[in-house]
Formats: structure tokens, sequence, C-alpha cells
């Protein structure tokens, strides 16, 4: 249970601000199946893959052991950082508003704690905390003179270009910084499909995801409605939810990368495709850290409401042979 002091402190646990804070977050996260969540990365974890075995039946000549066939593993490593959330809430904000009258009276006006005003202001820290971390598993930098995009390397803005740099992944160009014309979402989807390495071609269709940024989605929704909507199955309404695929491949519109693109980065019209699997895309974060924590204080002093929380995340892919990207 949080512990109570006179100063009106309370302070989460690592198991207890697991469950009040990070859970739920992480549980949305999953739920959007765009990558493998680790859950149990205390500093540093290998991320194993290991190739199939090849020509390993062999003619039977007599008596003897002649082993044939070898494989590969490929070792990568997920790094987990520390990350904290700091927030100061002064009571005078909510003055005037609809919350004025869930204030504390008197000398404690100040302090949110156990207000109305505190219990509607932590779902929206999880929700900002939660549309952060995706703004870090796509687009962090490690090497940024930025603290709130300094903690992991993302996957648009380190991995995907060295890989690219280094002609380790199939790249198409997608003509980005300009608008799509008529046929591009289809055309440019087709050619980061086709152009897919043989053990992203091999996968179920269930097991691949297309993630493409809002503009993409878009102009592949015109295209589709120009070719008759649901022609082939390419297009349904599934639970009053629009869902669209190519050649079986589910294929998922991301409004964040445009939104990170154009208020961190100063670009529009970034056309990015992401052709994969969600098990070759690694968020790692410790649950069990006993670093893990929320404290929420007042400062009598100042008459602010102080809240920090405390996690550790980390980003990385398993192998480049599960990549296809335009952009």
């Amino acid at each position: 249970m949080g512990t109570m002091t006179m100063e009106r402190n309370v302070s989460y646990s690592s198991i207890e601000a697991t469950r009040l804070i990070y859970q739920p977050i992480f549980k949305d996260l999953i739920g959007l199946g765009y990558f493998r969540v680790m859950p149990n990365v205390v500093n540093k974890k290998r991320i194993q893959y290991i190739d199939k075995l090849e020509g390993i039946v062999q003619k039977a000549n007599g008596c003897g052991f002649t082993p044939k066939g070898a494989t590969s593993i490929y070792n990568r490593t997920v790094e987990v950082n520390d990350s904290k959330v700091e927030l100061s809430f002064c009571f005078d904000q909510f003055l005037d508003t609809i919350f004025e009258e869930k204030l504390k009276k008197g000398a404690n006006v100040g302090d949110l704690q156990g207000t109305e005003i505190m219990a509607a202001l932590l779902p929206l820290i999880q929700e900002s905390m939660t549309a952060d971390y995706l703004r870090l598993f796509w687009f962090g930098d490690t090497s940024s003179l930025d603290d709130t995009n300094n903690i992991t390397d993302g996957i648009w803005s380190v991995h995907v270009p060295a890989l690219v740099a280094a002609n380790k992944i199939p790249y198409t160009n997608t003509s980005s910084g300009a608008a799509l014309s008529p046929g591009d979402g289809l055309a440019y989807i087709k050619a980061v499909y086709d152009n897919a390495p043989l053990n992203l071609k091999g996968l179920a269709n269930s097991e691949k995801r297309i993630l493409v940024s809002g503009t993409v989605w878009e102009q592949y929704m015109e295209d589709l409605e120009a070719l008759g909507g649901g022609d082939a199955g390419r297009m349904m309404l599934i639970d009053g939810v629009t869902k669209m695929y190519f050649r079986g491949v589910e294929v998922i519109g991301n409004y964040n990368w445009d939104y990170f693109n154009q208020k961190y980065l100063g670009l529009s019209n970034q056309h990015q495709i992401l052709y994969t699997t969600p098990d070759n895309l690694i968020f790692a974060t410790d649950l069990l850290s006993s670093q893990n924590s929320l404290d929420i204080w007042f400062e009598k002093k100042e008459e602010v409401t102080d809240v920090r929380a405390k996690s550790k995340i980390g980003t990385n892919y398993t192998h480049e042979s599960f990549f296809s990207v335009g952009y």
C-alpha cells in the first residue's frame, strides 16, 4: 500500500507503481500489435535469431557418423535506459474552471492529493506517457541533445536509416516531401511488398503488418475506392472500424508518425511504409524494477503538488531479414 506521512506525501513502491501506472500503459502498447514488449530487461538482454537448418538430411551409407548442415545464430542486444516524468501542478491553474469547486479549502488549497482533480490527472499522465513512449520507440535518438528524446534509439530515426545506408534491407523511395498522387498509395505499398526478403515473405499473412504513415493510409484508401472499394477484400468495415489489406496483409495507418515528423522534425508529407512482423520490433522495459516508482507530494512553501514517475525503456529489432521499407 502507498504510505502517507504528515507532509501528505504519497510514495508507491515498485510493485504498486507498476500496477497503478505502468501495467495499464504497456497493456495499451501491447494491444496495438505493432511490436513485441519485453517486460523483464533489467539492463541489457540478448535478442537471438536462429536461422533455419538446411541440408541436414543425407543418404545413409552404413555405419559411421557424418554431421551435415549448419545454422547461424545472430545476436543483438536491447538495452534499457532510465526515464522519468516530473510535473508540478499549481492550484491557480484550476481557478475559474469547473474544477475550482474540487479544490481543498483554506491553507491546503494547493494540495491536489486525494481530490477529484488528481484522479483526473493520473489518467492524463498515463495517456501522455504512452504517447511519449511511442514517439521514442519510432523517433528517439540517443545522440540528440534533447533530454525528452535521447533516452533510446528509434526505429525510424536511427535503426531503419542505418540499415538502408548499409544496404541490408530493401528500400523504396516514396517521394517524401511532396504530396502523393492518385495511385501512389497502392503503387508504393506494392513496391515495398514485392521487395521484401524471402524470410518475411515466407511468414503467414497473420504474422505480418504493413505499417504506414497517415499520408499513405489516406492515399491507399482513395486508390481502393477508385478501384471499387472492397475489391478483393482489400477494404472492410469491422465493428465500425475501417480495415485495409494488401494481398492478405493488414495495412495499418499511423497518424502519430505524421504528427511526430511535423512537430519534432519540421517535416511534412513523409510517406513511410514499414513491412515487417511485430515480433521483429522490440520495446523493452523492466516492469519488476525496484527503480519503478510513483511519488506525489505537496510542497507547502511553493503551494504546488509535484508528481514524479520513474521507469526504464529501450528499443531494438531482431533481424534485418524481416524488414522492407519505404520513405
